[in-house]
């Protein structure tokens, strides 16, 4: 009986170590790494929203639960934001929608098995294209307003182009886009259309340009004497205005660049008759144009030479001319007067461009003037 109760002892101690010994670990718990990407370029904020994947291929010993740990070769700390891959621990999957050109390299994958204790290691490369990083900036001009739209990290733009959204359709475009509009200006920026930049490296990036409200109603700008001709102890009142909310004033006798006032009324005293000029520059909201506006103010004694000055908005050529004169920046008339401002004759013309036979006048300084302008010319 001992030794049949020492035999059986033997055999329920020997079950006993054998269940609770503990169990092998297999080699390579994971016998490979498989990265996909939904493209080959990084995520931006709002164009190619790209994940990268690492699934795990895995060689269980047990059903139950397990993780992950991924770390950049080279790193002492475990991955965290940015790169914030999420762990699908029922597929052994690692995914990411974060991932960005400056997390390329090597990446280390530790496999833990709860319940055994088991790990295994392997590594894997990732990597993705740089994208662009779009901005925007506008200039506003008279009429309208200039859109550009930058990379920052490829300020110089050579291999980039661009495309806007055009109701859903992108449409390529230069990285400037003008912005004008006849008979209105500019009122207010508002939010306007999709712009994508794309880089030779086929990633792109999209950004919003501002758009623009425009007003129905052109600028209008005039300029007014109270009293024209003057004479001795006399004086003129000038007043420039315009339909649009206006910057500044500056008023400047024609050839000089002596500011002379900076209200919307300017006065002027004989015996200082002559061309004035007013620049009227309206603000930014009102378009920032900027408009030169001339008068004449004359003396008792009609148009004088010394009322004259060079204007360059009228421009007759050659000068001094002999017999054909090309007159441009003319208003449809153009009078020829002599150096008493008497009218020696005229001729009328729409075109731009038209010319004048003055062979038969007599050698001897005159006066060109169309509208409130007039010029000097010398007639051989």
């Amino acid at each position: 009986m001992k030794t049949k109760f020492t035999f059986c002892l033997l055999i329920v101690l020997n079950l006993f170590f054998v269940d609770q010994s503990p169990a092998q670990c297999l080699a390579g718990e994971m016998t490979g790494l498989s990265v996909s990407k939904d493209n080959n370029c990084e995520s931006v904020e709002f164009w190619n929203y790209n994940q990268v994947n690492i699934t795990v291929i895995r060689n269980f010993q047990k059903q139950g639960k397990f993780k992950f740990k991924l770390r950049k070769t080279g790193s002492a700390s475990w991955i965290n934001p940015p790169i914030n891959f999420y762990i699908d621990t029922i597929n052994g999957v690692l995914h990411t929608n974060e991932f960005h050109y400056v997390d390329n390299g090597e990446f280390r994958c530790i496999f833990y098995e709860a319940g055994t204790g088991c790990k295994d290691t392997l590594y894997t490369t990732i990597t993705v294209n740089k994208a662009p990083k779009p901005g925007t900036s506008f200039a506003y001009t008279c009429y309208g307003g200039l859109f550009k739209f930058s990379d920052a990290r490829n300020p110089s733009g050579v291999g980039n182009t661009y495309e806007v959204d055009n109701g859903g359709i992108w449409v390529p475009t230069a990285n400037t886009i003008p912005v004008t509009c006849n008979n209105c200006v500019w009122i207010v920026p508002v939010g306007g259309p999709a712009v994508k930049i794309t880089n030779s490296l086929g990633c792109s990036a999209t950004t919003y340009w501002v758009g623009s409200i425009f007003n129905d109603f052109p600028p209008t700008y005039s300029i007014s004497a109270s009293q024209n001709p003057i004479g001795s102890g006399q004086s003129t009142l000038l007043t420039a205005s315009s339909n649009y909310a206006v910057s500044n004033y500056k008023w400047y006798k024609t050839g000089s660049s002596t500011v002379l006032g900076t209200d919307s009324v300017f006065s002027v005293s004989y015996p200082d008759t002559g061309k004035y000029k007013v620049r009227i520059r309206n603000t930014n909201a009102a378009g920032a144009c900027v408009v030169n506006k001339f008068i004449t103010i004359y003396g008792p004694s009609g148009a004088r030479m010394d009322d004259m000055t060079y204007n360059d908005e009228l421009m007759a050529y050659p000068n001094p001319v002999n017999g054909l004169l090309h007159i441009s920046g003319h208003d449809g008339k153009v009078e020829i007067l002599d150096i008493h401002g008497r009218y020696v004759f005229s001729q009328s013309n729409n075109e731009p461009v038209f010319t004048m036979d003055i062979s038969n006048l007599s050698s001897g300084l005159y006066l060109i003037k169309s509208g409130d302008k007039v010029m000097k010319l010398m007639k051989e």
